[in-house]
């Protein structure tokens, strides 16, 4: 989290002040590399390729903390409701020793009848779900920035309490590219709009527009969007009411892309939170780390410790976590609170065109 208040200002002195410097060199070198990538997309230096599948991109324009892997089980889950056979293409970032990352384990946990095909060649991985799995729909995960890969639609989730990764492209901001490539974008979908004011969402829907206003047509469609808590989980998979939260002391533990909304979704469920261990998104836990747990429910004399499914699939693994009584994970999903037509109908007419 230190360098997190670096970048966004928080830090004052010398030697944060200094150290942002450094990070605006390294800032101009990326935005070189990533202007001349693009620009060889653009001017067909570097081949792009289509499937004879329709292809929807859920991505995003900041490192991590949007919401992706929810979204991407919302979206799949609409199109097996369609009677669609989705197949989902992954890179697999920080796999883990079998192959998957947290988010792929998830997905998989959560979508039990879609394939899952990671490789980090999504070209090859769009035609294996083809031939493999006869998938009529392949679903691009973190896709925006792929662009070797053709899409019929281009979602890009933007975390309204992060929206624009403190205006600077990484290293000295959370920006993956230029904010005036929104302009790529079909659908925007702002996440977590229960988290801020309604003044500050209206602020962020206006500079979208303004942002994405170089599209050679007017078809962006911007959709708000909320992390319902869905469930809360025990370590016997036993599902247990929210109430349980209410009034009561916790620990919580967690390893994602914005570790203040899972603070404040807890916080919202009417927990106290004594202790709050934040790690690096993805992060792989050690078994001295799950050891330590216990010790420290013990040591802060609360209730329970409460973790992110996405950091379950990995805590899961140690055996002092299987059945340990104190601890809870809690599932949210992707609940569209304004524009879920207008996005089901970008979905069905994207596939349509593709697949007439």
């Amino acid at each position: 989290m230190q360098i997190r208040t670096i970048i966004n200002g928080e830090a004052k002195g010398v030697i944060p002040a200094a150290f942002r410097g450094l990070l605006e060199g390294a800032e101009a070198i990326y935005r070189v590399g990533i202007h001349w990538r693009n620009q060889r997309y653009e001017k067909g230096r570097t081949e792009i390729y289509h499937l004879d599948r329709p292809v929807i991109s859920i991505g995003n324009i900041t490192t991590g903390g949007t919401g992706k892997t929810p979204m991407v089980i919302w979206l799949c889950e609409c199109l097996l409701e369609q009677g669609k056979r989705p197949a989902i293409l992954c890179r697999g970032y920080k796999a883990g020793i079998n192959g998957d990352n947290d988010e792929v384990q998830l997905l998989r946990t959560s979508l039990a009848d879609v394939p899952i095909i990671v490789d980090a060649n999504r070209v090859r991985g769009g035609q294996r779900a083809i031939t493999e799995y006869d998938a009529d729909v392949l679903v691009l995960d973190d896709g925006f920035q792929h662009r070797r890969l053709a899409r019929d639609l281009d979602i890009v989730l933007i975390d309204a309490t992060c929206p624009f990764g403190y205006g600077h492209l990484l290293p000295r901001g959370l920006l993956r590219e230029p904010l005036m490539n929104l302009a790529r974008a079909d659908v925007v979908v702002l996440t977590r709009c229960d988290q801020v004011a309604t003044k500050a969402l209206e602020r962020v829907k206006q500079d979208v527009i303004r942002l994405s206003g170089e599209r050679k047509d007017s078809s962006l469609f911007i959709i708000e969007s909320v992390h319902q808590p869905e469930m809360l989980y025990g370590s016997d998979n036993l599902e247990y009411p929210f109430e349980d939260l209410q009034g009561k002391d916790v620990i919580a533990i967690c390893g994602i892309g914005n570790p203040e909304s899972f603070r404040r979704t807890l916080e919202m469920l009417g927990a106290r939170i004594a202790n709050f261990m934040v790690f690096a998104d993805h992060h792989y836990y050690s078994a001295e780390e799950a050891a330590a747990i216990g010790p420290a429910v013990k040591k802060h004399q609360v209730d329970f410790c409460v973790t992110t499914a996405k950091d379950w699939v990995k805590l899961k693994a140690f055996k002092e976590m299987q059945n340990a009584s104190y601890m809870r994970r809690l599932e949210v999903r992707t609940h569209i609170t304004a524009g879920r037509e207008m996005l089901c109908t970008a979905i069905d007419a994207r596939i349509t065109a593709k697949t007439k």
